[in-house]
């Protein structure tokens, strides 16, 4: 007999109790009857918990509600003692375009900037160029990575978790080109890996990694593959085991293979694997904290390199 069959038999039995009088207005009658009514609040409580464990895992989000994240990746290989950071802040909304299907617009709050370091350093080395001129590039730079936060990315998504589009890099190339009177192809290196389509593909995948597209429930695992094209083609495929449900959040575990091949039938010269832990919010379908590592290998003709990569996801509420 299961716990919904119990809560039924015990509605049925007050009601007989009831009407043959049974319970009286003495205090074990009254304790009785207070047990009672407490059983039957947590058995539709449970029941209602239960029912929850076969809902699917499905984007759902609130049309037009702005959702804010931010998104932490630090990396670091065995040739550098130095540990890269680089930090994504966003916000996100989405409008439903059938029962399936939604746009969705993305915007940065704030771009990784650590690229100027790096470009300081390029200029630093070009002798002939004067301190003015490379103040006067520094300055551009900043510039035009303040006007990268302005840009709107937009596309559409299917609610199994695909995305099918995506657009707005190249507008904000040209407009920045535009505002401060830079090359396009200049703006196109310099902002590509802080702000382009492939950056925020990247991170709409994260958001979107654990949602399965069918029907499952606690203890399932499935399947999911991943491209990321933020620099060389990487692929990911993950195992997904969907550990537990709440009325408040759905816990997945990540399992991850990481390889990548210098062609589509070259040598692979990168390999490894990864975990992670994701949180989301049942109703959405959005996580609200995430977080993974990865160990590859990246092998040369001359070497083989250990790379360590660390990812912390959250929402700001």
């Amino acid at each position: 007999m299961n716990r919904c069959s119990i809560w039924l038999n015990c509605r049925m039995g007050m009601k007989c109790m009831r009407e043959n009088n049974v319970l009286r207005p003495n205090d074990v009658g009254v304790k009785f009857y207070q047990i009672i009514q407490l059983t039957i609040v947590l058995l539709q409580f449970s029941c209602h918990t239960s029912s929850n464990k076969n809902e699917d895992i499905r984007l759902n989000p609130v049309a037009d509600k702005e959702y804010h994240f931010t998104v932490e990746m630090s990396e670091h290989n065995s040739h550098h003692q130095k540990t890269n950071v680089s930090r994504s802040d966003f916000k996100l909304s989405f409008i439903p375009v059938s029962d399936s299907l939604y746009d969705f617009a993305f915007q940065f709050i704030s771009v990784d900037t650590s690229i100027l370091r790096y470009l300081d350093e390029q200029d630093s080395l070009r002798r002939k160029n004067s301190a003015d001129r490379k103040n006067g590039h520094r300055k551009k730079y900043s510039q035009a990575f303040e006007e990268a936060k302005n840009a709107v990315f937009s596309g559409r998504i299917h609610a199994n978790g695909v995305i099918l589009s995506i657009k707005g890099f190249d507008e904000m190339r040209r407009r920045i080109g535009t505002l401060f009177n830079m090359d396009s192809r200049d703006v196109h290196s310099m902002l590509r890996g802080a702000a382009g389509d492939e950056l925020v593909e990247q991170l709409l995948n994260m958001l979107l990694l654990v949602i399965p597209g069918k029907k499952v429930k606690p203890k399932d695992s499935w399947v999911k593959n991943e491209t990321i094209n933020t620099r060389a083609p990487v692929k990911n495929s993950h195992l997904i085991t969907y550990r537990s449900l709440t009325a408040d959040t759905a816990v997945l575990d990540v399992e991850t293979i990481v390889s990548a091949k210098t062609g589509a039938e070259g040598s692979v010269y990168k390999l490894g694997k990864g975990t992670g832990v994701w949180k989301v919010d049942p109703h959405s379908g959005l996580p609200y904290e995430w977080n993974s590592r990865q160990l590859t290998e990246y092998r040369t003709n001359y070497d083989t390199i250990n790379f360590e990569l660390t990812i912390k996801g959250s929402a700001i509420q």
